[in-house]
């Protein structure tokens, strides 16, 4: 029967019905491009890094100079430090060598998580940098950048 106001009980509820099976079928889904999204943008980040360091190197290799743009090198051509924290200053040398090389990709990186930026820097051992990525709704997923100050040694890992 056919209500002359608008519709039935009955289509009313077969509208919620459907419009409740496809948020069933749509919240994963969006749920997992969401986790892809940020996997992607640690791994570019990774990329991202590991490409800064090869043009600094290149940088290195036409001026053998020690310091370059505020970065110094050692020996091998390779960033272990950065004019205002040294290769042994820890978790200093960690942060500052991320805001030298990373500066023009707009990604953030600080040893204070409630600054809110997107990496956590930590210094986990010697001459080891360990960038830990930071979102404001948690999920499952470790996703991490780690480099061997002095090396060409950066290792993304998502698990």
């Amino acid at each position: 029967m056919i209500n002359p106001r608008g519709r039935s009980a009955l289509e009313n509820n077969l509208v919620l019905t459907i419009v409740a099976l496809l948020l069933l079928t749509l919240v994963p889904t969006i749920n997992n491009m969401i986790l892809q999204i940020r996997d992607t943008r640690v791994e570019i980040a990774g990329r991202t890094f590991l490409e800064s360091l090869s043009i600094l190197h290149d940088r290195w290799l036409i001026q053998r100079s020690n310091q370059i743009g505020g970065i110094l090198f050692n020996p091998e051509g390779w960033p272990d430090g950065t004019i205002t924290a040294g290769k042994d200053d820890g978790l200093m040398t960690c942060t500052a060598l991320w805001q030298v090389i990373m500066t023009q990709t707009g990604l953030t990186a600080s040893s204070l998580p409630e600054q809110g930026s997107d990496f956590l820097v930590q210094h986990p051992a010697a001459h080891l940098c360990l960038y830990r990525y930071q979102q404001s709704q948690p999920d499952t997923r470790t996703r991490i950048l780690l480099y061997r100050i002095g090396t060409q040694s950066v290792k993304t890992m998502i698990h």
